[in-house]
């Protein structure tokens, strides 16, 4: 340094020239000076002390871990941490007995750096991935991107029922921190008069398509009670499908399909497994045999039904039925609502998920909890056809349709991922000499683990373009695919 230099330095106000010698802003010794004449100015808090036990755990330690926890969901049995944490203890001290086992709040500590959380347990996954469940998932996204891949695709129309309690409310609120300590004034901040008896409840039913909601294709009507002509007169049940009995909901149903065609057009209808969904007006098997001939004679009328003649009189019951059988094996003109939609869409078991409407019932409910003052039933009924009316547009339900697109393009992958372990794992079982009857061991003839548990835990990186293709593969040594 030049000592000509040594004026420049020097030069500035005193937060200036403390600023350029400790080398922080000029605002942060503003800030500091500012507490200290204050008296509020602090010792920075030391940095806290890393436990170096915490360290010492391997991956092989990690990985033993993770595998307590996972065999713990093996046997139904929920993880607990303290059931973990002895089950660690037990194999560190059998293993090494010279080992020191680390305190719980470092061993908690441990399990959020491994991305462990103690949350809700997810039940229905296991459901989910099941076979059956898994390849009616995949009939069903396959017919859904055909259609958004079509030259000319067809307006989808989602359909769902719902309920909701007259006497729900919202259980949320601004409250005083302090409103424990006082009995009166406890009461100074809940509702004056709430009713906890549920009583009766209000079924919704509707359906969506591009412009929204449809027009006229609103239902929504109490149950529980005795009611007149126009509403049901069914009693409360404890499922509210049992609720809407097939009658009122193909009438209904015969109405939207109008409504629809009028609106879009040719179009497809999604609906949900519902009971009275599926409903068909084929003889059963404890049918009267004149039963099963009247119906073979009318649904032959147009020769369906190979090797039958209707003019033969010596069929036996057994042989009716299992004409019947072949009918409706290759015909589903039996079910109602094939014949009243045309063009239908199931959705898979278990996958509201894959249903926007039902998005649609959170906020209608929510916004049923934010206004219902006096929980009568006539005023439920009243907001929740106000909410349909004046407070749902149509860029509203194309949020809600964009987030299940979305959605179903994870399920497409996913499930694609699943196909190509599953082919990858019976391959690597025909080849592995340690298989014994079919199944995946080790050189002990151990099968503790099966495809599920190894395709969870599989080191490959399998990598899709935008139509679920797959472009390439990776083992869990290589880099991830771009």
């Amino acid at each position: 340094m030049n000592q000509g230099d040594l004026p420049t330095l020097l030069e500035g106000s005193e937060a200036q020239l403390t600023a350029k010698a400790t080398g922080i802003s000029l605002r942060t010794v503003y800030r500091i000076e500012a507490r200290h004449k204050a008296g509020t100015i602090q010792t920075p808090r030391k940095k806290p002390r890393t436990s170096k036990v915490l360290f010492s755990f391997t991956e092989e330690d990690k990985n033993t871990i993770k595998k307590f926890i996972q065999d713990k969901y093996r046997v139904n049995e929920p993880p607990f941490f303290e059931a973990i944490y002895e089950d660690c203890k037990k194999h560190i001290t059998t293993v090494n007995p010279q080992r020191r086992m680390c305190g719980k709040n470092t061993f908690r500590k441990l399990l959020y750096m491994m991305g462990f959380h103690f949350g809700r347990i997810n039940t229905l996954q296991v459901v989910l991935e099941r076979p059956d469940i898994v390849a009616k998932r995949g009939v069903y996204l396959r017919k859904m991107k055909e259609n958004d891949e079509s030259p000319t695709p067809k307006p989808v129309i989602y359909t769902d029922e719902s309920w909701i309690d007259p006497h729900a409310r919202s259980g949320k609120a601004w409250l005083p921190k302090a409103r424990q300590c006082d009995p009166d004034e406890r009461l100074k901040y809940t509702y004056a008069k709430h009713h906890t008896n549920k009583g009766k409840r209000i079924i919704m039913i509707h359906a969506a398509g591009p412009n929204g909601l449809v027009h006229e294709s609103e239902a929504v009507f109490p149950v529980g009670g005795s009611r007149k002509s126009g509403s049901s007169d069914l009693p409360l049940a404890e499922d509210y499908h049992d609720n809407v009995d097939s009658t009122f909901y193909f009438n209904w149903f015969d109405k939207l399909c109008e409504n629809v065609r009028k609106e879009y057009g040719d179009s497809i209808i999604v609906i949900d497994n519902a009971p009275y969904h599926t409903k068909s007006d084929a003889p059963t098997s404890r049918s009267k045999k004149q039963d099963l001939l009247d119906y073979l004679k009318n649904v032959d009328s147009d020769g369906k039904l190979t090797k039958f003649d209707i003019n033969q009189k010596k069929y036996l019951r057994a042989q009716l039925w299992a004409f019947v059988l072949k009918y409706k094996k290759d015909n589903y003109d039996h079910y109602i609502i094939d014949r009243l939609a045309k063009a239908d869409i199931q959705l898979p078991p278990h996958q509201c998920d894959l249903n926007p409407i039902e998005m649609l019932w959170a906020q209608a409910k929510e916004y049923v909890r934010q206004n219902n003052i006096d929980q009568k039933i006539e005023t439920v009924k009243a907001k929740v056809e106000e909410f349909f009316t004046v407070k749902f547009f149509p860029e509203d339900w194309n949020k809600l349709v964009e987030h299940t697109k979305k959605l179903r393009e994870e399920y497409w992958k996913k499930d694609g991922l699943y196909d190509v372990f599953m082919d990858t794992y019976e391959d690597n079982i025909n080849d592995d000499p340690s298989t014994i009857d079919g199944e995946a061991g080790d050189s002990t003839g151990n099968t503790e683990y099966g495809p599920l548990d190894a395709y969870m835990h599989a080191g490959t990186n399998v990598c899709f373009d935008v139509d679920g293709n797959i472009v390439s593969q990776a083992t869990g040594d290589d880099e991830e695919c771009d």
